[in-house]
């Protein structure tokens, strides 16, 4: 657990964000460990209800690029595809992503990012915090 806490120190000042407390918890006592409860339901940015699933959470030092907490913000953040006060903290089984805000108006909430969307419609808000979030999981 200690590790995991330093890995995501060093992880926060190598990209320069600071994740929020309640995920950074999460990610260190649990590591992306399978959920019982991984289904969540949202508004979209269309204000039409929607579902999806965790298929997997990031892990701190995976030995996999395509679950690695690192390589995904990379391939997505470093490499613009997402903005960089968006961070992609887990996957559905259909190329959308589950992401934290880390930007000042918003910082903290759980975003979906749709891939299928336009830019201006790709992200509906699905909780105002992590914790929020996990608790909403069935």
């Amino acid at each position: 657990m200690e590790d995991r806490l330093s890995k995501i120190s060093q992880l926060e000042k190598k990209y320069e964000f600071v994740l929020p407390l309640d995920y950074k918890e999460f990610i260190s006592n649990h590591n992306g460990e399978d959920l019982e409860r991984d289904t969540f339901y949202f508004r979209n940015s269309w204000g039409e209800e929607e579902d999806s699933v965790v298929h997997y959470f990031f892990l701190i030092d995976s030995e996999n690029d395509y679950d690695d907490f690192e390589s995904e913000y990379e391939f997505w953040v470093v490499d613009e595809r997402l903005p960089k006060d968006v961070i992609p903290i887990a996957r559905d089984p259909f190329g959308n992503l589950i992401c934290i805000s880390v930007s000042e108006d918003s910082y903290g909430k759980v975003l979906f990012w749709d891939h299928e969307k336009d830019d201006d419609e790709c992200f509906s808000i699905i909780a105002d915090s992590f914790t929020e979030f996990y608790n909403m999981l069935e």
